[in-house]
């Protein structure tokens, strides 16, 4: 047997030792002395505990306070945050609002100008077959007045303009996803339609070809034929046409036509910093 790591025979050795130096009258006396100094060393002990534990209470409230006080300023601040982005988006969506209401009664009261008087021509207007004469004028201009291969080089930047705005324009719509007037109902049976696509609205395909046509070739032929301006009739009364048959939003035709005049800006600058120093010939 064992006691603090001391063995019987070694715990019976050093009581022996002590009644023989002290005396057996004198053990009692020193039993009770150990036993003070054992209450004495308890009581320090247990005081020394409580003043640890006090410390750490003390620490730990103070630590908690700060963390709550820390998380509550956090909290403060997300909600200033979120109430002021809440309030933006609020203002947003109610200006929106107001356009598309804006949108939505300025159609309506353009399209009921029509008049059934003016529904073939309108009709024929919108019709992209029509305006195929305009095409093979251009493409006859571009060979009468330059070189073969700077007329060449120039179709093929037109041709490449319409595949590109062809594509940003079906890409949009697919996006927004804005429903067109003729299948919007609330408005549908309050106004006049002579042609019912299903695809989507925005923005108008026949006001960004147009325009983007119409553009890189008046920048193309502005020095070489003086009544070049007069082609913006074509993508004017192109674009016009998609309200009175009631498929285009004024909106949709705004946009269409400025992502039109950007496109073609954008397409005769290419010509001129990469393909023009390759078309060196031009006819006088």
């Amino acid at each position: 047997m064992q006691f603090l790591f001391i063995s019987g025979a070694e715990i019976f050795f050093i009581l022996f030792i002590v009644v023989m130096v002290f005396g057996a009258d004198k053990i009692p006396g020193i039993a009770k002395s150990l036993g003070k100094g054992m209450r004495q060393l308890k009581d320090a002990t247990d005081d020394i505990k409580r003043e640890i534990q006090k410390s750490a209470d003390d620490v730990d409230t103070d630590f908690t306070k700060n963390i709550r006080k820390e998380i509550d300023d956090v909290k403060k601040n997300v909600n200033e945050v979120s109430g002021s982005i809440k309030r933006d988006l609020n203002k947003k969506n109610s200006m929106l609002e107001k356009l598309l209401k804006w949108d939505r009664d300025t159609f309506v009261y353009l399209n009921a100008l029509g008049i059934e008087d003016y529904d073939v021509f309108w009709s024929t207007v919108t019709n992209i077959s029509t305006w195929i004469p305009l095409f093979i004028l251009f493409l006859l201009l571009f060979y009468l007045k330059f070189s073969k291969t700077e007329a060449l080089y120039k179709f093929l930047t037109v041709l490449g303009l319409v595949i590109f705005i062809t594509a940003i324009t079906h890409i949009t719509k697919v996006s927004v996803a804005r429903l067109r007037p003729n299948n919007t109902e609330e408005i549908n049976t309050l106004i006049r339609i002579l042609k019912s696509p299903t695809d989507y609205s925005f923005f108008s395909g026949h006001a960004s070809s147009s325009f983007s046509i119409t553009t890189l070739v008046f920048l193309f032929l502005r020095h070489k034929v003086k009544w070049a301006i007069l082609f913006f009739i074509w993508p004017i009364l192109f674009a016009m046409s998609r309200i009175y048959v009631g498929v285009h939003f004024p909106i949709d035709i705004i946009v269409g036509t400025m992502v039109g005049i950007l496109s073609g800006l954008l397409f005769f600058w290419i010509y001129q910093r990469f393909i023009a120093p390759y078309s060196t010939s031009v006819r006088p």
